[in-house]
């Protein structure tokens, strides 16, 4: 799933729900009960519900199983909104007992239950997370952390352990804190992010917000001030300890984040993210100092605002929601003339917002020609299988671009879905050139120049591209080879060897078909001469059901970058025992098997599937019984992760 202006906004409700419904309940239920603060944030919180639960109506999902778009998860929507009904109703009747239980349950359902179901690989929070998760060289970044960094973690638990035992301050020491902590957590805003309004903005909002509601409350019970001494003499409490952690935390995770992929200092969602959360803990800090000072005042606590503190909320969610929409994927075309103008199809991070794009039968929601954002700095090439285009490719190129790279999709001359006029060898000999030749492209488009440093270049080919990505990867091929190995095994590994020309039926006119092709196929293919390429700037490939019939096997021992292939025990197009299982063998050392789909046949990444296949390339491509495509973006997110650990590891 994808993200459109409509998610966004429906993702920003439900957020706003999930984190509103807590506080909430603890205005009731807290050790002084605050009815005013519960009935406003109450209000705000049944707002959120509503729209989320008639948003999520415009939702559809065709992935899940369903009726006209419709999953089994919607059937929460009624739910939500008849429970909300009956709770309101008995709030109105002064049937408290009710109320909370029928807002309890509709804040499970509809908040943890619903949110859980956001987290299946297929959703769009549930991809992101898989892409991150599973991208995340955790090792790494533990590894390059300074050690003054540790330093800090330790002086922060030693000072916030101090509170653990009741004790007393002067005043510098109230008013020191809070600034310290305050003008660290905004430096280390601007440090990370620049002058970016998006993360000043949420600061400055969360800050105020937190320091006002907190600085109205009350002190802890057993907190006194010494007018003589000018000394606050306070309990034992973990809530600065827990605050400094926290406040840690977040800047470590932010710093980490922009590390591992510098890209993201440009994202709006991130910025407004980390703002958020540095401004709630640094306003924390400041408020409970505040309370301090009133009590040395002499000042009485004034109930706190509920609608300043709903006001806030929403001016942060709106925040957060612009910053989600405004993120999308770029899409536009480079041309490339090194092989007489065939385009470059490319992905790249971008701050335009998506749209719906038609190519062909193919809708998806892309920012054509986007303004382009800072990603990751890298480039990964993406070529096509026989016959193919850029477009089943672009679910994993989203994948992709999500974890920070520009995708590029070069067509292949000869060997496209508007001209199949050299399919195989011929076109085999002329993809890794092609490859290269997008990169080419791509380093010349003062668009995409400034934001790629093209040293270090992956490379993920489907089929046919997945011999082009071998032969960069170091391996050396001919057609003379091709040609031994379809004498040998015609009959086994007939659609390999002939194409789409012809089938074998299991009738009297096999033998003279496999006799035709052979006889063709020597007749065609005597060039013995090693075939490769190489390109310094490819760094790591993935070879997805590669055609590997035609390579010298002392080659495929001694690839030259690391390689992920990704096998399915289905395919009946290149029959794993004579492609897949003889690379595995080969490059054993070499070589990361990154998924063994035991159902998916040759087909199983083309996400999405062409809607429009021939009859013969259908009975190859087609999704064999049992295969779940809901596995796919799971493939997805491990091939990211695998570009990751080796172009930014």
């Amino acid at each position: 799933m994808q993200l459109t202006p409509l998610i966004a906004f429906h993702m920003t409700t439900a957020i706003g729900a999930t984190v509103l419904g807590p506080f909430a309940l603890w205005a009731r239920l807290g050790r002084r009960m605050r009815p005013a603060l519960h009935r406003h944030a109450g209000r705000v919180w049944v707002a959120l519900m509503l729209a989320t639960a008639l948003s999520a109506i415009a939702i559809r999902d065709f992935r899940l199983p369903n009726v006209a778009g419709y999953t089994p998860i919607h059937l929460l929507v009624p739910t939500v909104l008849i429970t909300l009904w009956f709770g309101i109703r008995a709030a109105v009747r002064r049937d408290i007992v009710r109320h909370r239980r029928l807002m309890l349950s509709v804040y499970v359902g509809g908040c943890l239950v619903a949110g859980g179901f956001t987290l299946l690989p297929n959703r769009y929070l549930g991809g992101k997370l898989a892409a991150l998760v599973s991208g995340i060289p955790v090792g790494h970044i533990l590894a390059a952390t300074p050690m003054y960094v540790w330093l800090v973690l330790a002086a922060l638990v030693v000072l916030g352990g101090r509170r653990l035992r009741a004790g007393s301050a002067g005043r510098a020491r109230v008013l020191v804190w809070p600034v310290l902590m305050s003008a660290g957590s905004l430096a280390a805003l601007v440090g990370s992010f620049g002058i970016a309004l998006p993360a000043l903005a949420a600061w400055a909002i969360a800050f105020a917000a937190l320091a006002t509601t907190l600085g109205r409350g009350q002190v802890a019970a057993g907190t006194r001030y010494d007018a003589a001494t000018g000394l606050w003499h306070l309990p034992a409490t973990a809530a600065p300890l827990a605050l400094m952690l926290a406040l840690f935390a977040s800047r470590y995770v932010t710093a980490a984040a922009l590390g591992w992929q510098p890209g993201l200092a440009t994202s709006p969602l991130l910025q407004t993210s980390a703002g958020a959360a540095f401004g709630i803990f640094s306003g924390c800090f400041a408020g409970l100092a505040l309370r301090l000072w009133r009590l040395a005042r002499g000042a009485t606590p004034r109930p706190v605002s509920a609608r300043r503190v709903a006001a806030g909320l929403a001016a942060a969610g709106a925040l957060v929601g612009s910053a989600s929409a405004e993120a999308g994927v770029g899409l536009t075309t480079i041309s490339a003339t090194h092989w007489g103008a065939a385009p470059v199809t490319l992905f790249y991070p971008s701050t335009t917002p998506d749209t719906e794009v038609v190519r062909g039968p193919f809708r998806m929601q892309l920012a054509a020609d986007g303004l382009p954002a800072a990603g990751n700095g890298r480039l990964v090439v993406i070529s096509h299988g026989s016959g193919g285009s850029p477009w089943p490719h672009s679910d994993l190129a989203r994948t992709l671009v999500s974890a920070g790279f520009a995708v590029a999709l070069p067509e292949h001359a000869g060997d496209n879905h508007r001209d199949t006029s050299a399919v195989g060898p011929q076109s085999w000999t002329a993809r890794p050139a092609e490859v290269s030749a997008a990169v080419d492209a791509v380093a010349a488009d003062a668009r995409f120049a400034r934001l790629l440093q093209l040293d270090r270049v992956g490379v993920f080919g489907f089929s046919a591209g997945g011999h082009a990505a071998l032969v960069l990867a170091g391996a050396r091929w001919s057609p003379a080879r091709f040609a031994a190995h379809c004498r040998v095994h015609m009959r086994d590994d007939f659609p390999a060897c002939v194409g789409l020309a012809t089938a074998l039926r299991g009738d009297a006119f096999d033998a003279v078909k496999t006799t035709l092709a052979s006889w063709v196929l020597q007749w065609r293919f005597d060039d013995a001469v090693p075939k490769q390429h190489h390109d310094a700037r490819i760094a790591v490939v993935v070879a997805a059901m590669p055609h590997v019939n035609s390579f010298d096997p002392g080659s495929l021992a001694a690839l030259q970058v690391p390689v992920g292939i990704v096998a399915a025990r289905h395919d009946r197009w290149l029959v794993p025992a004579l492609h897949g299982d003889v690379l595995r063998r080969a490059c054993a050392s070499r070589c990361t098997l990154l998924a063994d789909l035991p159902e998916g046949g040759h087909g199983a990444l083309l996400s999405p599937m062409p809607p429009q296949l021939p009859p013969a390339a259908r009975a190859l491509l087609a999704d064999p019984p049992g295969f779940d495509r809901r596995d796919v973006p799971a493939v997805h997110a491990r091939i990211a992760a695998f570009f990751v650990q080796h172009l930014l590891g």
